[in-house]
């Protein structure tokens, strides 16, 4: 039966369709033979991990800022082998007499003392193994590279609380604890509250006026509004320098336009379980730092030892903590 005929019984196959003659049926059997039965599983599609992407950026885990440098100038004071570091501080006396020709009344000298402060030295040991290495580079990773990386960042952050809190059992103080800085104030009275989020733009204004009096008044005539001062504050209440009063002004604004030389810097760590902290600090007085922060090293690397399928490294710091001279010319206000 031909193809045309087939049509007469309602079958309409493909244009180019033809029959299957008795030599190419031969053929097909033959191919179809030669091809067998399936001896594997049926393809579901090619491995899911051919189609992955591997991104080569490396994603940081941030860590909380190191600002205690922004309030005071880091220093070195001696070295790693030094212990003790000892201060001159020199204050003159006198007093005057009535005038008389053989008469030695009144007399002038002055008083020598030799504060004290001792150094805490801290380390930290990274390794990594030839494999650990060898199949982190699989992965695009410099494993001893971040390793010497994670040492740096934590020797810093442990400089950066030194700086804040020193330590314990030592001479050695951070900015925010140190035993001659004076009690830090109240905020002034806010109708709905004392704390800058519940307070008006005019209302925290107040508490800068306040802190600058308590500042002038310890200067006893060394410091006036136009005086250098950094002001130490918690990143959880910055955003509420940004408040407008009735008028439109930014607070942030209008304090610099009162207080030029003035300069505010965000410290995480003045947020505090007691309150919110603010230190106005005076940068220098006549020419004379009011603090530093002093360390004797940073860090040392104390050389890579090889072991027998390994590497090790010591790193270490020494640090004074911050060495406050002139506690009057700091004033501080807790409860924001």
């Amino acid at each position: 039966m031909k193809l045309n005929q087939l049509r007469e019984y309602g079958i309409v196959l493909a244009h180019d369709a033809q029959l299957l003659t008795d030599e190419l049926r031969a053929k097909v059997i033959a191919a179809m033979d030669a091809a067998g039965p399936m001896v594997t599983m049926p393809n579901n599609g090619i491995p899911q991990m051919l189609t992955n992407y591997f991104d080569p950026r490396v994603i940081e885990v941030l860590v909380a800022p190191m600002n205690s440098e922004l309030l005071y100038p880091a220093v070195q004071k001696g070295d790693w082998a030094t212990d003790t570091t000892t201060f001159l501080v020199v204050e003159n006396t006198g007093e005057t007499a009535t005038y008389g020709d053989f008469s030695q009344n009144g007399q002038s000298s002055h008083n020598a003392v030799f504060p004290q402060r001792q150094a805490y030295g801290f380390q930290t040991n990274t390794q990594w193994g030839d494999r650990q290495m060898a199949v982190a580079a699989k992965a695009r990773l410099d494993y001893a590279s971040r390793q010497q990386i994670a040492s740096a960042l934590i020797l810093r952050k442990k400089e950066n609380a030194i700086n804040l809190f020193g330590v314990s059992g030592l001479q050695n103080y951070g900015l925010m604890n140190d035993p001659a800085l004076i009690t830090p104030v109240a905020p002034t009275t806010g109708v709905a509250g004392n704390t800058w989020a519940l307070k008006t733009s005019d209302e925290i204004y107040n508490d800068f006026v306040l802190l600058w009096a308590d500042l002038i008044a310890q200067g006893n005539g060394l410091i006036n509004t136009k005086s250098a001062v950094k002001v130490g504050i918690p990143n959880i209440v910055e955003q509420y320098l940004t408040k407008q009063n009735t008028y439109g002004q930014v607070l942030r604004d209008r304090l610099k336009l009162a207080y030029p030389n003035m300069t505010i810097e965000t410290i995480p760590e003045f947020a505090t379980t007691s309150g919110n902290l603010v230190q106005m600090i005076a940068q220098d007085v006549e020419g004379q730092p009011t603090g530093e922060l002093g360390y004797a090293e940073r860090m040392r690397a104390h050389g890579v030892v090889r072991h027998e399928s390994s590497y090790s490294e010591k790193k270490s710091g020494r640090n004074w903590g911050a060495v406050i001279y002139y506690p009057i010319f700091v004033a501080q206000m807790l409860g924001v």
